[in-house]
């Protein structure tokens, strides 16, 4: 799969294995809603090769879906291949669920119908795995109905919220509303993995790490998407661009240009990655307890990565104005 490290690699017979089971669905799945699930797995979430190619993934991306499920299950001492790999599957069909349910607001009427229904086949299977392993009575139920409660939270916050020029869109009281879901993605999972080898009492570790995760992946995942995110009404709540708009006329159109005009500063460069590497730093103090190397190795990946990519962004900066001054220097001469 074009993945760097022994975190993915270890577990390369498992996403196999997950590989051909959603394969499955695609015959599964009615025809008129194939080609739909075909751009979600192939495209939009690269879960599968595009035209049988192998899967292309930028090695330095951390991919916690679905591989925190086997990271915990090591941390929590699960040894049950075919639960762990079950739980891991699952993710996954959350994951494809909550990315139509958050693409359908952005299609024709025409279309939103086959995207809730694709959504709703992908969530059925999702449970089904739970209620496989979980009594009616189990606490599991518990842990999921405060994730599903998340979800819903985030879709009313989406539906409603609105830029505000005061707000801090790199604060944590912005990024916990804009990272609910993905939180709400995982948490279920890893739950399941906690309670099914007796690990209820590291929960609240679970929650703390995804959550301050979740913000920084925001961010980030902000930052790769801003260009699109300039079409999408209300921006698509975009951290950066929210922030780049408090830096202009409340009634500019932001714009490409305007944009990138921002990254050519330094302090908005060094505040986003601040913030990028001030969450991950809190969710390796999060797990350090655990003592899992996955879990350390995975957020000690994300942090250089990111710490590579702000000095790369200021360093660029620097040659740039660099370069300006010895232009104008030069006109000056002439």
């Amino acid at each position: 799969m074009g993945l760097f490290s022994e975190i993915y690699t270890d577990f390369s017979r498992d996403t196999i294995w997950m590989r051909e089971r959603i394969l499955k669905d695609l015959n599964s799945i009615p025809p008129f809603l194939q080609p739909l699930l075909d751009h979600f797995v192939r495209r939009r979430l690269t879960l599968l090769p595009n035209n049988d190619r192998s899967i292309q993934l930028d090695p330095k991306i951390g991919r916690p879906v679905p591989y925190s499920t086997f990271w915990f299950a090591k941390a929590f001492s699960l040894t049950n291949v075919p639960v762990t790999r079950r739980l891991a599957l699952g993710m996954l069909y959350s994951a494809i669920s909550t990315t139509i349910r958050d693409d359908l607001l952005d299609q024709k009427p025409s279309l939103q119908l086959q995207h809730s229904a694709l959504a709703n086949i992908f969530l059925h299977k999702y449970l089904e795995g739970f209620t496989d392993l979980f009594d009616s009575d189990s606490r599991f139920w518990y842990y999921y109905a405060i994730a599903d409660k998340e979800i819903a939270l985030y879709e009313i916050w989406n539906l409603t919220s609105h830029y505000e020029n005061s707000l801090d869109s790199f604060s944590e009281a912005f990024l916990r509303e804009s990272s609910r879901y993905f939180s709400a993605v995982a948490m279920p999972t890893l739950v399941a993995v906690a309670i099914i080898s007796d690990n209820e009492r590291q929960i609240p570790t679970i929650s703390n790490f995804l959550k301050h995760f979740s913000m920084g992946w925001r961010i980030f995942d902000d930052f790769i998407d801003w260009r699109k995110d300039l079409t999408v009404r209300d921006l698509n709540h975009s951290s950066i661009l929210y922030s780049v708009k408090q830096n202009f006329d409340e009634r500019s159109n932001l714009d490409e240009a305007a944009v990138l005009s921002m990254f050519l500063s330094d302090d908005f460069v060094k505040k986003m990655y601040d913030a990028i590497l001030g969450f991950f730093k809190e969710a390796r103090e999060d797990i350090m307890p655990l003592n899992c190397d996955y879990l350390i190795r995975f957020i000690d990946e994300q942090l250089n990565f990111h710490k590579l990519k702000r000095d790369a962004l200021l360093q660029a900066n620097s040659d740039f104005y660099n370069k300006l001054g010895k232009i104008v220097d030069q006109t000056r001469v002439k």
